[in-house]
């Protein structure tokens, strides 16, 4: 494509080949349009050299420049905004393309599993699917899957385009964070349905407030097609005001209430029944899923394949092969202790985990946990209240400490607490070996806040993860 047909522009410009839009000059190839946008850590005005360098033939910019613009066969386009610039050339580029129905789940929890079981519901009926999790990417194209891992729970625009023109997906499902809808990783994308889970604390080390936290995750729904669909946790906080929002058709879902559009009724500890204004009949199904969340998050995935398809019976025989996300609720067996792993690190995400296992009959519950460095110092004490509370002993320890210390993070997280119910054991591995030690029979130990991740974060990445550590200890997972 030549570059007059992407930019309207009443100056005189070498109009070249476009071959690449992007905004790291190390992807920048011959004839690429170099974006320079201002990050969260680095600054693209810094790079436009090396860009040009690489065989950037056009640099957009929208910051004042200090460097010498006598390039010779370089075009220099000042704009209003370089993020708004980047979303119009990558979607008027890629306008060749048929592009996938594009589902986002948002929301402070289940977003991971909510995404990840529509996937499989999608690959289970053989559509053509790409899911861009938390820190990996499935692509499921043809009945074939690959797995990538990547950084970011929201990537960068430039890769989103990147990965779902590469085949013909009929849908790409898409995590949205907060800070990604805020730093403009999803402008000029068009959603076919957009999913509200919860809105709880977190995030404010980011957003400094709850309210802007909330009008961040919100401006995505103006992001909806005209004849999209908004799906909402009719329980969750903000509910009314996100439905005011909305200028679509707007649905509801709920484990609680009758009222909402799709209600999900719980029989027994493993039956459920689904049902809907919008069916004729109700499906009864059994899972081993455990927690009230995961099975909101279930009905969440089941509730957008509706919208987006025809729920018909394969919906209950796919029920039979559903994979616990990992990280997420995994429950295990070493010897004759119970260990439970799951990825809770919010004040709302960890009481949620905790109310269900006091529902279970386990004797005592044994709670291993910290909170992340440099990040939303808030909810520590919070954190540290409610594991006391709803724990019969915790062990206090390292998660991700980054470059704080680790003492003044435990030291805000029992700064409140009102319980003595509690050590302090800063090493991760030692904390888990205690929690094992003095665990006896019917008890559960729960290790929370890392989940599947594989790396303990500091001033450089250690490598650890949570489920490998157990399993090397001879630990079985016994739920999926």
């Amino acid at each position: 494509m030549k570059l007059k047909k992407l930019i309207d522009s009443n100056y005189s410009l070498i109009n070249h080949t476009v071959s690449k839009i992007v905004d790291n000059a190390n992807e920048v190839i011959n004839n690429s349009v170099f974006v320079a946008i201002k990050g969260y850590k680095f600054n693209g005005i810094d790079f436009i050299e090396k860009a040009i360098k690489n065989g950037a033939r056009t640099i957009i910019y929208d910051q004042e420049l200090t460097l010498n613009l006598s390039y010779k066969n370089i075009n220099f386009i000042k704009v209003i905004d370089s993020k708004v610039e980047l979303a119009r050339l990558l979607k008027k580029f890629h306008s060749k393309y048929k592009l996938p129905k594009i589902v986002a789940v948002t929301g402070t929890n289940g977003k991971t599993s909510t995404t990840n079981y529509l996937y499989q519901i999608l690959k289970f009926n053989n559509y053509n699917t790409l899911l861009i999790g938390t820190s990996y990417v499935y692509k499921f194209f043809n009945k074939n899957e690959k797995l990538l891992r990547t950084k970011n729970t929201t990537l960068k625009l430039t890769e989103i385009y990147k990965l779902m023109t590469e085949y013909k997906y009929d849908y790409l499902i898409m995590e949205a964070s907060s800070q990604g809808i805020e730093e403009g990783r999803l402008l000029g994308l068009e959603f076919d349905v957009i999913c509200f889970t919860n809105i709880t604390h977190d995030h404010l080390d980011y957003h400094k407030t709850l309210d802007n936290y909330v009008n961040s995750k919100s401006k995505i729904i103006y992001s909806l097609k005209e004849n999209g669909i908004l799906l909402l946790n009719y329980e969750m906080n903000y509910y009314n005001y996100l439905k005011k929002l909305s200028l679509v058709k707007t649905y509801s879902y709920s484990v609680y209430n009758e009222d909402a559009t799709f209600f999900c009724k719980k029989i027994s500890d493993t039956s459920y029944v689904f049902t809907s204004q919008l069916l004729k009949y109700e499906l009864e199904f059994k899972t081993k899923l455990l927690g009230s969340f995961n099975i909101e998050n279930l009905l969440a995935s089941f509730s957008i394949y509706k919208l987006l398809t025809s729920l018909d019976l394969s919906f209950v025989y796919f029920i039979d092969r559903l994979k616990m996300v990992k990280g997420r609720m995994n429950l295990y067996k070493l010897n004759d202790i119970n260990i439970l792993i799951d990825f809770a690190h919010t004040p709302d995400g960890v009481y949620r985990v905790l109310e269900d296992i006091n529902k279970m009959n386990y004797q005592n519950i044994i709670t291993v946990i910290g909170c992340g460095g440099n990040k939303d110092k808030e909810k520590r004490p919070i954190i540290g209240n409610i594991v006391t509370s709803y724990s019969d002993y915790v062990i206090f320890t390292e998660d991700n400490s980054r470059n704080e210390l680790i003492e003044n993070i435990i030291s805000d997280i029992v700064k409140e607490v009102k319980k003595d119910n509690y050590e302090i054991i800063y090493d991760r591995k030692n904390a888990i070996d205690k929690a094992i030690s003095i665990s006896k029979t019917n008890d559960i130990i729960l290790l929370l806040g890392k989940g599947s991740e594989e790396y303990i974060e500091r001033d450089e990445f250690i490598v650890h993860s949570d489920i490998d550590y157990i399993e090397n200890k001879g630990a079985i997972r016994i739920n999926g």
